[in-house]
């Protein structure tokens, strides 16, 4: 549904995509809603899937009018449950809520370090712990469940340092 993503985080593939493709149109693009659902229809008819994982580097990364139409169309036409990954910077009550009427069955967001500082300094990811956890309680307070990727042994760092990460991936639950 969506190619690119809107961060340059040091340790992923798409600071370098970026770099690559730096001035030959948008980096981050979307489907049209009618384009993305009609091929989901296609796979659905064609291989009757029981669950839709979406490889995108972030679904959505605002809440919009091609958010809400893809989700109002997703849940009427397709009503698959289906997994997405979403940066917790862009995770509020509204988005959960309709991700969850569309069917959003669980969501992987990246902690990758339990410290604000190694985040900011060493991976180039600028979102606090607040705003980490908050994303974390709002899917498991509709049922959604969330899942976690954190990074060990970051260069730079210490075993505290990834102790600090393992307690605050716990602390997320």
């Amino acid at each position: 549904a969506t190619r690119g993503c809107p961060f340059s985080c040091s340790y992923c593939f798409n600071n370098a995509y970026k770099k690559l493709y730096q001035g030959k149109g948008p980096i981050v693009r979307r489907r049209t809603v009618e384009n993305a659902i009609h091929e989901l229809e296609e796979v659905k008819t064609r291989y009757s899937p029981s669950f839709i994982r979406f490889g995108d580097d972030t679904l959505f990364t605002c809440h919009d009018a091609w958010m809400e139409q893809f989700c109002r169309e997703y849940g009427k036409k397709i009503a698959i449950p289906f997994y997405c990954l979403i940066h917790p910077q862009f995770v509020s009550e509204p988005i959960v809520r309709l991700l969850r009427e569309a069917g959003c069955h669980s969501v992987m967001m990246g902690i990758e370090s339990g410290s604000e500082e190694v985040r900011q300094k060493v991976l180039n990811r600028y979102v606090s712990n607040e705003i980490i956890k908050k994303a974390f309680a709002l899917f498991r307070k509709h049922g959604v469940k969330v899942f976690a990727n954190t990074i060990l042994a970051i260069p730079d760092t210490t075993l505290e340092d990834d102790l600090k990460s393992m307690e605050f991936t716990l602390d997320c639950q």
